[in-house]
């Protein structure tokens, strides 16, 4: 079943690569709606789906 839900960011301490935001960081990221570790980061295996 599609996703019923759609959410945007909005990277309002880097405006100029909002709405992505750096994985460049401490402990935590901080977005305006949630708070995500580095353990929370997934990305796509390279040569899967999208390659």
């Amino acid at each position: 079943m599609p996703a019923q839900e759609t959410q945007i960011l909005k990277n309002p301490n880097e405006e100029d690569i909002s709405p992505w935001y750096s994985i460049d960081f401490a402990n935590q990221l901080q977005t305006p709606e949630w708070t995500f570790s580095k353990d929370d980061l997934k990305r796509f295996k390279k040569g899967s789906m999208l390659d």
